[in-house]
């Protein structure tokens, strides 16, 4: 924290939704303060700075307004907001089943506020991280059913799910997991796993493929676009101090709701979009920007940078270096860049980090230095980060990241242009049966089961819902999931 005396509170926004009612009446708390600009943070939230002493009537202000939020640092404020890509929705192509309102359903069925991370994106977009969560939801090629990746802790690889689970059933099995997640810190994510499907009932499917994910460089924000498959625009906000003036934000607000816009979406990066702008309210688009003198013409080599919120330090390193990228006519389309000052989960292609000194007055530290990461193969999907340059001083950097922009375009030469596969993240590669849980019989698709006529490699969810169980003669309903190699670990105990 750099301001004495003051928290920062996180204002929570579950997807990155907003409508403009709703932020206009986070604004009108946030003025009552004496603030007068506000933060968008990585997490798709709303971050600002109060004074201590005024602390109980802004949070007496949220709770008659019922709006989420955490002040930053405390304990007990352990909350977390739930990311999603629906703002990249009808911007971009998408998956073909994937539209706002699968999004607006998944989220509708969380009823509960998580305290762990939670993402939910379509991996053919890359304006929203995949893996920057604990509970990563990824859209399959299959209707309303997703992929979930489980990631421990930041430096942790994500380990497959085994099961894909179905929209409705997302915030129930988030709930569930969060539940048992000291289960994965003492154990693994097969014990998580069989502890799941054990305790609840959902609907899953086994998945038909690994994901894959598309080449698709990052999307630039910023300026007006065309929405995709319609004739209405989109505009992404930007300002370079990552700071935006509560005025400007309520003029939004209004013309909104003037021009019939619901929703206001925020990036991880730090900035906004609006979308399904009319092309008869383009113009008082246009003026609205001009009162305030908002330039939407920003370097591309500034835009897709991740710094850390109020980090003044940071701030100036990433304008020494862009203001070096200009004058040395640095291409940077394709790349993603971030400053690391604390442990958090990286989702840039290319991370300064910094290396603290040795402090003078527990103040000054003038042998800071900084070394640079790589993603492997720069791809950020597989969470895992080379040091390209070992610790140097700031002046070095805009060379060094010079040398690694090079490096990225050779690579390219090399990569299929259209697709490429995802390195295999550490997954869970265990074979799975179906156990009787009255007389602990099992069901195995691979073998069958002979003795009924059922045939080799028969799903088990193809079985008719007479099946019932050779031994006993249980109903289909009371098997469950389970690993092989937990039965095997199980009979040897």
């Amino acid at each position: 924290m750099i301001f004495k005396k003051k928290q920062m509170v996180r204002v929570l926004a579950k997807g990155g939704i907003l409508t403009p009612s709703y932020l206009m009446n986070v604004l009108d708390i946030v003025k009552s303060t004496g603030t007068r600009h506000v933060h968008f943070g990585s997490r798709q939230d709303i971050l600002f700075l109060v004074a201590q002493k005024q602390m109980p009537e802004v949070s007496a202000a949220f709770d008659v307004l019922n709006v989420s939020y955490i002040i930053h640092g405390r304990k007990e404020s352990q909350d977390q907001n739930i990311v999603s890509s629906y703002v990249s929705s009808d911007i971009t192509s998408s998956t073909p089943w994937l539209s706002s309102g699968n999004y607006l359903n998944v989220l509708e069925h969380f009823n509960y506020q998580p305290k762990i991370r939670v993402n939910i994106a379509d991996p053919k977009q890359s304006l929203v991280p995949f893996f920057y969560g604990h509970l990563n939801y990824i859209a399959s090629t299959i209707k309303d059913y997703w992929y979930l990746y489980v990631r421990k802790n930041e430096k942790a690889i994500p380990e497959r799910w085994p099961m894909l689970v179905l929209s409705v059933d997302i915030g129930r099995v988030s709930k569930r997991i969060e539940e048992e997640w000291s289960t994965l810190n003492r154990g693994s994510l097969p014990d998580l796993f069989d502890l799941v499907q054990g305790t609840l009932e959902y609907n899953w499917r086994k998945p038909e493929m690994e994901l894959q994910f598309e080449l698709i460089t990052p999307l630039e924000y910023e300026g007006f676009g065309k929405m995709y498959n319609s004739q209405n625009y989109w505009a992404g906000f930007y300002w370079r101090n990552n700071e935006y003036d509560v005025d400007f934000l309520e003029e939004i607000c209004r013309l909104c709701l003037r021009t019939n816009i619901s929703k206001i979406c925020l990036t991880p990066w730090k900035s906004f979009l609006v979308k399904e702008i009319g092309e008869n309210d383009l113009m008082q688009w246009h003026r609205l920007l001009g009162r305030f003198g908002i330039n939407m013409r920003h370097s591309s080599v500034e835009l897709n940078w991740h710094l850390p919120v109020c980090d003044r330090a940071a701030l100036r390193l990433k304008r020494q270096i862009v203001k070096k990228f200009n004058i040395l006519d640095v291409c940077v389309h394709g790349l993603t860049f971030s400053i690391k000052t604390k442990p958090e989960p990286l989702f840039s292609t290319i991370v300064i980090e910094k290396v603290p000194g040795i402090k003078f007055l527990k103040k000054f530290d003038p042998f800071v230095t900084f070394r640079v990461l790589q993603a492997q193969n720069f791809n950020i999907n597989t969470c895992k980060y080379e040091e390209y340059m070992p610790p140097m001083p700031s002046y070095r950097l805009p060379e060094v990241l010079q040398q690694l922009t090079l490096k990225f375009y050779a690579q390219l030469l090399k990569t299929n242009e259209k697709q490429i596969n995802v390195p295999k993240i550490d997954k869970v590669d265990k074979q799975i049966v179906y156990q009787c849980q009255n007389c602990f019989s099992i069901y195995d698709e691979k073998k069958g089961d002979p003795s009924l006529g059922i045939a080799e490699n028969t799903l088990f969810v193809t079985l008719p819902e007479s099946y019932c169980c050779r031994l006993c003669e249980s109903p289909k309903t009371v098997f469950k999931t389970i690993f092989m190699s937990h039965l095997i670990k199980n009979a040897n105990a």
